[in-house]
């Protein structure tokens, strides 16, 4: 079966036309969208769907109308148009234009494979890749974005160029998705610089090479993406190699719209790595991030004055008064933090209130999804479990709402309480036959021999014997 592009026959000779609609406005363009309409009412699918697609998008000088644009893309798909089963399908799946069909999406891109359709590979080469509303099929994606990729399609090539190098989901085969991104590259495909620059700045099952990264980088922002700017500039500042360039990367970033970009220099600011800078010029950036909606630079702030640093003094109250002016400003990120910190304290400047915390999630929870909202319930009751009979229904509780596949989430429950925390791993070392004592959640002398054996087998953590009761060992260790 040969692959097609978005149209064939009487479909590219509809495209021609509609295109040309969008570039002659007035009776010229008029007229030519008259015979398509007309098209379109004697029943023809290629007119249905290229229609259907104008007023769903609100182009060739139609105005947008979903309603008229998905009825439209109904007939045409039901009329054997493989573009328009392309289009409506995705829409169904993900519920993009109303609500979510995604068995119904399913089937109409499989229809739109079996026609042949290029895009069509790559949009359920993608669904499958994921899975979600259906189940994934990582293999099946393989082959249907290879075609697609093989059929030219850039944005296939891209995608998955990136999962044969980086290997999240398909098994990695670092050569062949180097070259689908440098051909989706070849293209002028600025998301496939960016993707590629990143696998080349972290070294992602490639060879490092900061010097093509930055071409890359600089050749998107030609485009006006800024993304690649912010990555190159961010690993400048954290690596300290070239404060005053990374200062710049990440100022054009800013100025290209990359709002984190202007938090990242106010993170420089704030703990050093961007030496010599005043209160007013931290004031300066954080402005500038809060003007371009980046959520995280009250995070910053509050940290500004939990440390005492950059013209603010060291105050637990002001940080969480930061954090309480920006949650009530509707800031997810800082309800969040502004939860945990009262649940767990930090040990100097704000206690520990678990009953506040309950109260600040309770007035915020609207801000918060529903997977945060029960991590932050179930880390409540830990923070205040005491009882061995507490630690093993609330271990219940973790197994079946949180899990405990990342160290974020083994750091959140440490940090909500120790003891428990210990408990858990006591249980875990028990269980793989690397510790005999009690499961208590103390930190007795077995268990700390234990810990620091299991943090020595990680191979990832530093200073194992210094003490492993620190959130980032106890989370690795929970998420092995």
């Amino acid at each position: 079966m040969a692959l097609i592009g978005a149209t064939k026959g009487r479909q590219v000779l509809w495209a021609t036309v509609l295109c040309w609609c969008l570039a002659l406005p007035g009776a010229a363009g008029a007229l030519e969208l008259d015979d398509v309409m007309a098209s379109a009412e004697a029943g023809d699918a290629a007119a249905q769907g290229l229609l259907g697609q104008g007023y769903l998008y609100g182009m060739g000088g139609l105005k947008q109308d979903v309603a008229a644009g998905l009825d439209l893309l109904d007939k045409a798909a039901a009329g054997g148009d493989a573009e328009a089963q392309a289009v409506l399908g995705e829409a169904l799946f993900y519920g993009l234009y109303g609500a979510a069909d995604p068995q119904q999406g399913l089937r109409l891109l499989n229809a739109a494979v079996e026609a042949g359709h290029v895009g069509a590979h790559r949009k359920l080469g993608t669904v499958l890749l994921w899975g979600g509303p259906v189940e994934a099929d990582p293999q099946r994606a393989r082959r249907l974005l290879a075609r697609a990729s093989e059929a030219g399609d850039v944005e296939a090539q891209r995608t998955l160029g990136e999962q044969l190098v980086t290997g999240w989901v398909l098994d990695p085969d670092p050569d062949t998705g180097l070259q689908l991104l440098e051909q989706a590259v070849a293209a002028g495909d600025p998301a496939a610089k960016l993707k590629l620059g990143k696998i080349l700045t972290y070294g992602t099952n490639a060879e490092p090479d900061q010097d093509r990264a930055r071409v890359l980088f600089e050749a998107a922002a030609e485009a006006g993406h800024g993304e690649g700017l912010e990555v190159y500039g961010t690993q400048l500042m954290w690596s300290g190699q070239d404060p005053e360039a990374a200062e710049a990367y990440l100022r054009r970033a800013g100025e290209l719209g990359r709002g984190s970009a202007w938090t990242t220099i106010a993170e420089g600011m704030l703990y050093g790595y961007l030496k010599g800078k005043s209160a007013e010029d931290f004031r300066e950036v954080a402005d500038l991030a809060s003007a371009a909606g980046d959520e995280k630079i009250a995070l910053v702030e509050a940290n500004r004055h939990m440390w005492g640093r950059l013209g603010a003094g060291a105050s637990g109250r002001q940080t969480l008064a930061v954090l309480e002016q920006a949650a009530e400003a509707g800031n997810r990120l800082a309800a969040r933090r502004l939860i945990a910190l009262t649940r767990d304290g930090n040990g100097y400047s704000i206690r520990r209130r678990p009953e506040t915390a309950e109260i600040y999630l309770a007035r915020y929870s609207d801000l918060l999804d529903p997977q945060d909202i029960r991590v932050l319930e179930t880390t409540l009751d830990i923070a205040t479990a005491r009882r061995i009979s507490d630690f093993a229904r609330l271990a219940d509780v973790v197994q079946a709402e949180i899990g405990l596949e990342t160290p974020e989430k083994g750091a959140e429950l440490f940090n909500a309480n120790p003891n428990f925390a210990v408990y858990l791993l006591q249980g875990r070392m028990r269980e793989n036959g690397t510790y005999r004592g009690a499961i208590n959640g103390r930190a007795t002398e077995k268990t700390m021999r234990a810990l620091v054996r299991e943090c020595r087998k990680a191979g990832t953590l530093d200073n194992c014997s210094d003490g492993p009761l620190r959130a980032d060992v106890v989370g690795t260790l929970l998420a092995m």
